[in-house]
């Protein structure tokens, strides 16, 4: 095996790692969002309109954020 084809199959299994790994820690994230309680966000009192829910737009940077490393990455 050639020093160059080796080379190439270790930079394509720490890429598709890494790419795993950042997937997961995204997933984990989002997870956390979802499950968070809402007195840390300070919605203690009932959850704000659709538009004003902070955690409603933070799981959808999170979901984008996801998708496009997915897609480009």
């Amino acid at each position: 095996m050639s020093a160059a084809m080796l080379s190439g199959l270790l930079l394509a299994v720490t890429f598709s790692a890494g790419k795993c790994v950042f997937v997961a820690a995204m997933l984990l994230l989002l997870a956390w969002l979802i499950c968070m309680p809402r007195r840390f966000i300070g919605q203690a009192e009932g959850a704000p309109v659709w538009w004003r829910n902070v955690r409603i737009w933070a799981i959808v940077v999170n979901v984008i954020q996801i998708c496009i490393y997915i897609v480009a990455g």
